[in-house]
C-alpha cells in the first residue's frame, strides 16, 4: 500500500512539470554556455545560480523532464568558442548563455538551434536578433545595456564628490566584448569634450589588477570607474583586489555592476544581474514549450539601481551630498 502511494505521488507531481516531446521520444536538452565558473555560482552578480534555480522554479527537473548539459569557461572569454562547438555537437533544444562575449560565440556555433542571451549588452544583442519586436534569426534574449548614459552617471556622480576631478581612469578587458570596447571610445569623446582625461587601463582577470594599478600610478589618475565585465568585476577575486588596492591608494572607484558597492566600491549604478537571469529563464522556459525565439521579443531591463558606499567615502575622506543619498536605492554604512 505504501508503495502504491508513493507511486501514485510521483505520477502527480510528474504531471504538475512541463514536458516537450522531442522527435526521438527523449527528454529536451538545455545547454548552459557560461562564461563564469559554477564555483562562483551564489556571487551576488551572479547568473548560474539565478538563472538555475528559477528554471526549477518553472518546473524543469534536471534528468527528470530535462537534460542539462554545461561547459564553464571560468573567466576566460577565449574558450567560449570552443566550448559552444562542444555544446552544439550534443544536438540541445536550446542554448542558454550571457554576456557579449557568450552571445557571439553560441551564434557562431549555430545558425538554427534557439539562443537565449541573458543578459548581455544591446549592441551585441541588436547584430544577433536583427530586430528586438521579433527577432530575426536564432536568438532573442535579455540587455543588460552598456549604454553610454550608466557610465557618465556614475562619472557624474565622481564629479559631485570630487569637483577639481580631471584624470579618470576606466578598467577595460582587452578581451572582453566589443561593446565595451566601443563604450569606452564614446566615453574618450565625452571626457575630450569637457578639457579632462579618460586614461584606459588594461585587465583581463585578477591577476592583471596590480599591474593596472602600476600604470593608474604612473597616469597620475584621482579616481576609477570599471564597466560590467565577467573576467573584471564579475569576478569576485579581481573585484576584491581593486578595492584593496584602491583604498589603499585612496582612489574612489564606480561602477555599472550594481553589486560592487557591497564590496567596498564608492557607488554602484547598473541594473539588477540576478533579476535579468531569472526573467531569462522564462524564455528557456517557453522554447523548451515550443516557442521560437522569433516569439520571444528582446527585453532590456527597466529597473536600474543605485547602491553608494558611506563606509568607502569616509575612509577616503569624500562626502556625498544628500541628493545623492536621497536618490540612492542601497547606502551601504
Amino acid at each position: 500500500m505504501i508503495m502504491r502511494r508513493r507511486t501514485l505521488l510521483v505520477a502527480m507531481v510528474a504531471g504538475l512539470v512541463p514536458t516537450l516531446a522531442t522527435g526521438q521520444g527523449r527528454r529536451p536538452r538545455l545547454a548552459i554556455l557560461a562564461p563564469a565558473s559554477r564555483i562562483g555560482s551564489g556571487d551576488p552578480g551572479a547568473v548560474y545560480g539565478p538563472f538555475t534555480a528559477a528554471l526549477a522554479a518553472l518546473g524543469w527537473v534536471r534528468e527528470h523532464n530535462v537534460d542539462i548539459v554545461e561547459r564553464f569557461a571560468d573567466f576566460a572569454n577565449d574558450r567560449l568558442p570552443g566550448l559552444a562547438a562542444e555544446l552544439v555537437s550534443l544536438q540541445p533544444d536550446v542554448i542558454f548563455t550571457n554576456t557579449s562575449p557568450g552571445a557571439y560565440a553560441a551564434a557562431a556555433a549555430t545558425p538554427t538551434i534557439p539562443i537565449v542571451v541573458g543578459p548581455a549588452g544591446e549592441a551585441a544583442l541588436a547584430k544577433l536578433a536583427g530586430n528586438f519586436a521579433r527577432p530575426s534569426g536564432n536568438v532573442t534574449g535579455i540587455i543588460t545595456t552598456l549604454a553610454l548614459g550608466q557610465h557618465e552617471k556614475c562619472i557624474e556622480l565622481l564629479h559631485t564628490v570630487m569637483p577639481a576631478l580631471t584624470r579618470v581612469a576606466v578598467i577595460i578587458n582587452p578581451h572582453g566584448s566589443k561593446d565595451s570596447l566601443d563604450l569606452t571610445d564614446a566615453l574618450q569623446v565625452n571626457f575630450r569634450s569637457r578639457g579632462q582625461t579618460l586614461v584606459r587601463v588594461d585587465a583581463r582577470g585578477a591577476e592583471e589588477i596590480d599591474a593596472a594599478f602600476a600604470k593608474m600610478a604612473d597616469e597620475q589618475v584621482a579616481a576609477i570607474h570599471v564597466p560590467d565585465d565577467v573576467a573584471v568585476v564579475g569576478h569576485g577575486p579581481s573585484r576584491r583586489r581593486i578595492i584593496e588596492l584602491a583604498l589603499a591608494r585612496r582612489l574612489p572607484v564606480t561602477s555599472t555592476f550594481q553589486p560592487f558597492a557591497a564590496d567596498g566600491d564608492l557607488a554602484a549604478f547598473g541594473a539588477d544581474i540576478p533579476a535579468l537571469a531569472r526573467r531569462a529563464a522564462a524564455y528557456v522556459d517557453k522554447i523548451l514549450k515550443g516557442a521560437a525565439p522569433a516569439d520571444l521579443p528582446v527585453e532590456r531591463p527597466t529597473v536600474f539601481k543605485l547602491a553608494v558606499n558611506l563606509k568607502t567615502a569616509r575612509a577616503l575622506g569624500l562626502t556625498l551630498p544628500p541628493e545623492i543619498l536621497l536618490r540612492a536605492d542601497e547606502v551601504i554604512e
